[in-house]
């Protein structure tokens, strides 16, 4: 017998990271797993806020599109409304120079004979 196996001494194998990539076998090892976790949480939460961001905005330039949309649509049913008005006008001035007695079809010469 060994003296390891009288008193009960195991070797303890080193230890791994979270993704099993490699040994850490001190703390420099340690401190370098630990700064590529949070570098890499950090690259991953930095691209969330971008697509969230870019959600947000995307929203915003439809809300913005949306009342761009509607307030032409304002402008050019305002536009018919004044046309359909002038229109109005103009044949109530028209109306006033029109005869009021019914005109006989035929020629003047039919007329006159």
């Amino acid at each position: 017998m060994s003296g390891t196996e009288e008193y009960g001494i195991q070797s303890i194998p080193p230890r791994y990271d979270e993704n099993n990539s490699f040994y850490v076998h001190n703390s420099d090892g340690y401190n370098r797993v630990v700064e590529e976790i949070d570098a890499e949480k950090r690259d991953i939460a930095d691209t969330e806020l971008k697509a969230v961001e870019q959600q947000r905005l995307e929203y915003e330039d439809n809300v913005r599109i949306s009342e761009i949309k509607r307030e032409d649509e304002k402008r050019f049913l305002e536009s018919i409304r004044l046309k359909e008005e002038q229109i109005e006008l103009h044949t109530a001035d028209i109306s006033e120079y029109e005869p009021e007695e019914e005109i006989l079809s035929g020629t003047n010469v039919d007329l006159l004979a």
